[in-house]
């Protein structure tokens, strides 16, 4: 995980900004290498809400989640994409945190792993358009 690139691609292109909040935990070696990070996101419009990333190995039932996420969505190729990833980035939030918060940290991941995003309800991959366009629905939503 590259956090001076998470931090320039959250400014830069997001409007938000984050923060790690402990010292980042590894387990294993290799290509088990199990990386987690906490970190503090906060968005724009100052909603803040704290989440741990994690850096694993793809499972084969990554592969599998991803290709019935890719045939729910209708998003062809969205599968392959993520066949193509060495890892998975999983996101891990609390119950509480805002779900344009959720989804604009998605967007920010996917745009710096260059891989989709499998969102909580497994709906459909996305990319960094469509977690943002969440995001934005989500907004759009909590505001009324």
């Amino acid at each position: 995980m590259d956090v001076a690139r998470l931090r320039s691609h959250a400014s830069q292109f997001f409007g938000a900004s984050f923060e790690v909040v402990d010292k980042p935990a590894v387990r294993g070696m290799g290509k088990d290498q199990v990386r987690e990070l906490r970190l503090a996101f906060r968005t724009q419009g100052g909603a803040d809400a704290g989440f741990t990333l994690v850096s694993r190995r793809v499972e084969n039932a990554d592969m599998i989640a991803a290709r019935e996420a890719e045939a729910r969505g209708n998003v062809p190729g969205m599968g392959a994409l993520a066949e193509a990833c060495a890892r998975v980035w999983e996101l891990r939030e609390p119950a509480d945190a805002p779900a344009a918060n959720v989804f604009l940290l998605c967007a920010l991941l996917a745009s710096v792993a260059l891989g989709p995003v499998l969102p909580p309800d497994h709906s459909t991959l996305l990319g960094v358009r469509g977690a943002r366009d969440r995001a934005t629905e989500a907004e759009r939503t909590y505001r009324g």
